[in-house]
């Protein structure tokens, strides 16, 4: 099982391999990969090393989802949104105190 942090120091990669992706998921076995609906991708082969890799951010947005959390929650957009509801709120809060 792969130790990110003494291999890579505080730098998780971001392509990982089947080990290293049921590592991050937590779990010791590789037979986790075949019960999520993340594929790897191929990214080509240096020497023997294999050229399938998992995105670390596509599992995290599958776990987000089944999670339930709000997986756009931190856009660009919401948050320009959320300023503008927060303006709003100023504006009618400013007009209640006046």
């Amino acid at each position: 099982m792969p130790s990110f942090p003494s291999r890579y120091g505080a730098i998780i990669p971001r392509l990982l391999t089947l080990e290293g992706a049921a590592h991050y998921l937590g779990y010791k076995s590789t037979e986790i990969l075949k019960k999520i609906p993340i594929k790897p991708i191929r990214i080509g082969s240096i020497g023997s090393e294999s050229a399938l890799r998992y995105d670390r951010y596509e599992i995290d947005q599958y776990l987000d989802r089944v999670s339930g959390l709000n997986v756009g929650a931190n856009t660009l957009d919401d948050f320009d949104e959320g300023d503008t509801l927060f303006a709003e709120w100023g504006r009618r809060d400013a007009a209640r105190a006046a």
